[in-house]
């Protein structure tokens, strides 16, 4: 006979099966022309119907202090919130080399991740530019390297994640003037019980790490009292 405890755990464990086989969309949008950027990320769920957008934060130099300035706009479910943050440059050197000791102590990061790309799908991808640099033979020469440079892109990414459609990868050059525009518009899609399990064997793998540094920490110490 079924008790209220054990239903409850029941209901909690159907939600949570539920969550796991839901499909998270992300939409990412940016667009740049000269010194005006526009450009959000959407988050949905249950086909759209629940969404939540960030707008991609727009940077200035701070005048009083050596710090960046970043301008975001959040917006979900009918609120809209405008916030303002600066980064000094010693918190990016900090948050760099926080990161890199997190490489450090998480085993088998790079294979995680590569793990969560293989199930990641791109439904959509659209990078389009249009360079002039006010001389025919420089505006070439930038037109070719940015062709180069969209090709090693969609080269590495296609070995990373699932590419459903053919990408729309575009260089217009712009022979009489100076110009640098581009638009980039990506939809990418997966399950959140693959981001779920690739966030639990982090955190297994990044705990195993630091299991077997204390363990040879201890053995370097037993064998220099032995000594």
């Amino acid at each position: 006979m079924f008790t209220i405890a054990k239903i409850i755990i029941l209901i909690i464990g159907v939600i949570l099966v539920l969550i796991m086989l839901l499909t998270l969309t992300i939409n990412v949008s940016f667009n740049q022309s000269n010194n005006h950027v526009d450009g959000k990320i959407t988050f949905s769920i249950l086909f759209r119907i629940i969404r939540y957008t960030i707008t991609i934060p727009s940077v200035a130099i701070d005048d009083e202090s050596p710090s960046l300035v970043f301008n975001e706009e959040k917006s979900g479910m009918g609120a809209k919130e405008n916030k303002q943050e600066k980064l000094s440059y010693f918190e990016i050197i900090r948050d760099i080399e926080l990161f890199q000791h997190f490489l450090e102590k998480t085993i088998g990061f790079y294979q995680i991740v590569t793990y969560f790309l293989s199930k990641v799908r791109i439904t959509s991808l659209s990078w389009e530019s249009k360079i002039g640099a006010g001389d025919a033979a420089k505006t070439g020469q930038l037109s070719g390297a940015v062709w180069s440079l969209k090709g090693a892109f969609l080269g590495i990414l296609s070995t990373k994640v699932i590419i459903t459609r053919r990408p729309n990868l575009q260089v217009e050059p712009i022979f009489q003037e100076f110009m640098f525009e581009t638009s980039f518009q990506c939809m990418l899609s997966f399950r959140i019980g693959y981001a779920i399990h690739a966030a639990i064997k982090v955190w297994r793998h990044r705990k195993r790490g630091k299991d077997q540094k204390e363990k040879l920490l201890k053995q370097k110490k037993g064998s220099d009292v032995h000594v």
